[in-house]
């Protein structure tokens, strides 16, 4: 072969050779292969599609079992698992606190018909004007804690009744025999030295007073500041307590 006889190649019209084929074709032919370059491109996208593969493998785990465990412990909500239980209390007995003494166990019953009533008061609600207020002292014959107090009144609305609790240090007064007359300082000294926790105004049927205080005492006292009218006689003025259940704990 002559000297000046050139091997067959490809030159690229303008002279460049970007890819650097020229320069394989000039050095002789090459083994049946892949070149260099096309073996990096076929490594590369192998390994693009490897991590595919690996981020779809994590992401159907983590999306079948739910997401990954971080180490968190979470707690039962235990606030309100050492509160007390609250139950059904069964007063020992109960008393007028300056009113008729008559049939106050009826309060306690649930005998339909049987009631406790106080008497009645003529011109004015607030107990005919004579005192500011009258009820029934329940016994419960040791200190509790009341959650709730249920009494049933008459269906004429009116009544405004409060929920007391304490064990004062005075004996509790005997019943009045002449409800009519003014209090005596005895029976308000008495229903004063108690803790009002719950109280509800013109009430009538039957009525939940919930409590929520934290006081307690052995007596709890239904204390009316305002009697309702009595049926059928708008100028007079009575209050019924047909039926009592108290809800709480031993203190």
């Amino acid at each position: 072969m002559s000297p000046d006889r050139q091997e067959p190649g490809y030159s690229p019209p303008d002279g460049q050779d970007p890819d650097g084929l020229l320069g394989s074709f000039r050095e002789g032919p090459q083994r049946p292969g892949v070149s260099p370059r096309g073996r990096g491109l076929v490594a590369v996208l192998l390994a693009v599609a490897v991590v595919a593969g690996i981020t779809f493998a994590v992401l159907h785990l983590t999306g079948s079992h739910g997401p990954a465990h971080t180490g968190a412990v979470t707690r039962p909500n235990t606030s309100h698992s050492h509160s007390p239980s609250s139950v059904v209390l069964t007063p020992v007995n109960d008393q007028a606190l300056d009113e008729t003494n008559a049939n106050a166990a009826a309060a306690l019953g649930t005998t339909p018909g049987q009631f406790w009533q106080t008497q009645y008061y003529i011109g004015n609600p607030v107990f005919g004007g004579v005192k500011p207020g009258a009820g029934l002292v329940l016994n419960m014959g040791h200190p509790v804690r009341l959650s709730s107090v249920t009494v049933t009144f008459g269906q004429i609305a009116g009544a405004n009744v409060q929920i007391r609790i304490g064990t004062p240090s005075a004996p509790l007064p005997p019943p009045t025999t002449d409800p009519n007359s003014s209090q005596t300082p005895a029976d308000q000294q008495y229903a004063d030295s108690m803790t009002t926790v719950s109280q509800r105004n013109d009430v009538s049927g039957t009525v939940t007073f919930p409590v929520t205080s934290t006081a307690s005492g052995q007596y709890v006292l239904i204390w009316f500041t305002k009697l309702p009218p009595m049926a059928g006689n708008a100028n007079r003025y009575q209050a019924e307590i047909y039926n009592v259940v108290v809800k709480g704990s031993s203190s």
